[in-house]
């Protein structure tokens, strides 16, 4: 059967001044009051009909909402995995309907490729005052509004527009297209080097106010310490004997406390030890390129020394070794006593069977505790009755 005959819809002054990529500088004049109608040559019993679209699916109309973000995501991925198959709004008019549908959203501002962004913000403030709905009345108004809308948020974001451009040029790479315009619409919009610089001075900024809570909170419970006390008593009962005259006993015992806190006590180990810059994740990071260069170095260098010539260990590197095999840091390390750092480098703990044996005699010093400690006996004895 013969296909149905095709009504043309009556086109308006926009309509044909983007086809043929000019302006509208005419006057608006025409039918229907003045609304913009050209008056279309033909008989005049010819009435002007509208277009009768068929009804769209739920795919095209799915096209026309958009994925969304996480639908945007599923079909980037579908069609990456895919090996060039073509996803769901492909099908509907290829990636176009990303941008401007079929029509070319630099004839819909009335630019040419070359237009800068000024240029595009003139022209869409121009046609959006000639075409918003409020002002015009003409029943095309709202699609051509909105036709010249998506246009300016297309050509008016950088990174966009280069997709767009390029879809212009490269109509074919269909997967290349939905890559770019996911990646420019849902791609964050600020540096990742200035996210990354903000969670390092947030970081940075919490681990600074845990160290001195912590070292804060050490100090306050060494001030109650009998041994503390005494001493800041025994320092300064000589102050007071070594001065003449009225003495302030508080002003003394502050500033003895302090003294004895900056001369004889030491914090180290468990994260107690005094505020650093050095630990802090900013100052790491700064320092990582600078760091890992030193201990590329360093390990050349040991293998270098040890493992290629032989030589034997010095001093610093028994110590090394012996903290390394213990699993201590060097704060746990410089906390013990000397006699006892000491006591563990000279067995050199580094080699296995060393090792081995000392954690044996740790167990056994530790079983021997446990039997004479009236706690641990009391709770063999509960664990007798009750099995």
């Amino acid at each position: 059967s013969p296909l149905p005959a095709r009504r043309c819809l009556r086109p308006t002054r926009f309509s044909r001044a983007r086809a043929g990529g000019i302006g509208m500088a005419d006057d608006r004049s025409g039918s229907r009051g003045g609304r913009g109608h050209v008056a279309e040559e033909g008989p005049p019993s010819a009435a002007p009909q509208r277009l009768q679209r068929p009804p769209a699916s739920p795919v095209s109309a799915a096209c026309r909402r958009g994925p969304g973000r996480h639908g945007a995501a599923l079909m980037l991925a579908l069609a990456l995995l895919g090996g060039g198959a073509p996803v769901p709004c492909a099908a509907q008019g290829g990636a176009g309907e990303l941008y401007c549908g079929k029509e070319n959203c630099y004839s819909l501002l009335g630019l040419t490729r070359d237009a800068s962004a000024g240029e595009v913000q003139k022209a869409f403030r121009k046609l959006a005052l000639q075409w918003h709905p409020d002002k015009n009345r003409d029943p095309e108004a709202p699609a051509e509004f909105r036709s010249i809308g998506r246009a300016n948020e297309v050509l008016s974001e950088e990174k966009l527009r280069r997709a767009y451009d390029y879809f212009l040029d490269h109509p074919e790479e269909s997967i290349a297209h939905y890559y770019q315009y996911y990646n420019a619409v849902y791609s964050p919009q600020t540096p990742i080097w200035m996210v990354v610089l903000g969670v390092l001075f947030f970081v940075s900024g919490l681990q600074y106010i845990n160290q001195n809570w912590k070292y804060s909170s050490m100090m306050r419970a060494i001030k109650y310490q009998p041994s503390f006390k005494r001493r800041v008593n025994e320092r300064v009962e000589e102050e007071v004997a070594e001065l003449e005259g009225k003495v302030e006993l508080e002003v003394l015992r502050e500033r003895v406390e302090a003294q004895v806190f900056d001369s004889e006590v030491h914090v180290g180990g468990g994260g107690f030890a005094k505020p650093s810059l050095k630990s802090l994740a900013l100052v790491s990071a700064v320092r990582s390129p600078y760091d890992l260069s030193i201990y590329v170095c360093e390990v050349f260098r040991w293998h270098r020394r040890f493992s290629w010539n032989k030589e034997e260990y010095g001093t610093e590197e028994r110590k090394y070794l012996t903290r390394r095999v213990l699993g201590m840091s060097q704060g746990q390390w410089e906390y013990m006593e000397e006699e006892q750092r000491e006591e563990m480098v000279g067995r050199e703990l580094w080699l296995p069977e060393n090792l081995q044996a000392f954690h044996k005699e740790r167990e056994e010093e530790m079983r021997e505790r446990l039997a004479q400690s009236g706690a641990y006996k009391r709770a063999k004895r509960w664990h007798r009755k009750n099995g």
